[in-house]
């Protein structure tokens, strides 16, 4: 399916700065908060711009964002301890089904293991292959380094206030 962005015909000038003014403007003239509206439009704006390049990099490298994110995740725990299909479906925002059938394709590719839990044999743990971790380690530096590009006009102190805005907003819970 395709992305919002992608099925509506968005493009890069439809994220533009100029193009979220305009759109606040627009709203602000039939009498709505033009601020909370120019707000909300740049930080979703923003958050397309900042995947655009890594998504580049991972397309080259034959991975979609969603594979990249499972590899990823067991990339981190690596060694530490055994990840379960539940716990990566947690912090994917994905359901359990949808997340069995993304592991199922990565275990056919022999990109992750699948073993039954010892403790919980409703459960299984994962972890990456050789090779998995192996195609992680020939994207990430590439991938770290298009992020890297992508926050360019920010300077590193710029970068840590908005990580605490937006760590406030993130933290609060409208209600």
């Amino acid at each position: 399916m395709a992305s919002p962005e992608t099925q509506f015909g968005a493009d890069e000038d439809t994220h533009s700065s100029r193009a979220v003014h305009e759109l606040a403007a627009q709203w602000e003239r039939r009498g709505h908060d033009s601020q909370q509206v120019e707000l909300i439009a740049l930080v979703r704006s923003t958050a397309i711009h900042l995947r655009s390049g890594a998504d580049v990099v991972l397309a080259a490298h034959g991975l979609s964002r969603e594979i990249f994110d499972i590899l990823a995740a067991l990339y981190r725990a690596d060694g530490d301890t055994f990840v379960t299909q539940a716990q990566l479906a947690g912090q994917m925002f994905v359901t359990q089904a949808g997340m069995k059938k993304r592991l199922g394709r990565l275990h056919e590719m022999g990109l992750v293991t699948r073993s039954l839990d010892p403790k919980d044999a409703r459960q299984y743990q994962l972890a990456l292959t050789d090779d998995g971790r192996a195609v992680l380690d020939g994207v990430l530096d590439e991938f770290f380094a298009a992020e890297a590009a992508s926050l360019g006009g920010l300077a590193e102190a710029d970068q840590r206030q908005l990580i605490r805005l937006l760590q406030r907003l993130l933290a609060h819970k409208p209600g």
